[in-house]
C-alpha cells in the first residue's frame, strides 16, 4: 500500500497523524470565525473581516497541509503544533471580530 491509498478519500484533517483534539478545535474555530463575522450585521456593524486568522490565511494553511497529503507524505508531529497555533489564532480571529462588530454597532463590548 502506498501513501496515497491509505489516504484515498478522506479530507485533510481526518488523517490519523493529527491530533483529534487539535483538529476538532480548528474545525469549530473556523466556523465560529466566519459566524462571528457574518453576525455583525444583526447588530447594526458591517459584516466583518477582522484577522489575524481570516478566510485566505486558512485556505493557505489547509492548502498547504492538502497539499502534503496529496503527495502522500506523513505529516510530521510539528504538524500538531501548526494546529494547536491556528486554532489560537483562529480563538483571536473571534474575539476581535466579535469586539469590533460590537464597537462599530454602537454596543458595549
Amino acid at each position: 500500500m502506498t501513501g496515497c491509498e491509505h489516504r484515498r478519500g478522506r479530507p485533510t484533517l481526518y488523517q490519523p497523524e493529527l491530533c483529534a483534539e487539535a483538529r476538532d478545535h480548528c474545525e469549530r474555530g473556523a466556523t465560529l470565525s466566519e459566524l462571528a463575522g457574518v453576525l455583525g450585521p444583526t447588530v447594526g456593524a458591517s459584516r466583518r473581516y477582522d484577522g489575524p486568522m481570516g478566510k485566505s490565511d486558512r485556505a493557505l494553511v489547509f492548502g498547504a497541509l492538502g497539499l502534503w497529503a496529496g503527495f502522500g507524505g506523513p505529516f510530521p508531529h510539528w504538524t500538531v503544533a501548526i494546529m494547536i497555533v491556528l486554532a489560537l489564532l483562529l480563538a483571536l480571529t473571534v474575539a476581535n471580530r466579535v469586539r469590533a462588530g460590537l464597537k462599530e454597532g454602537g454596543r458595549k463590548p
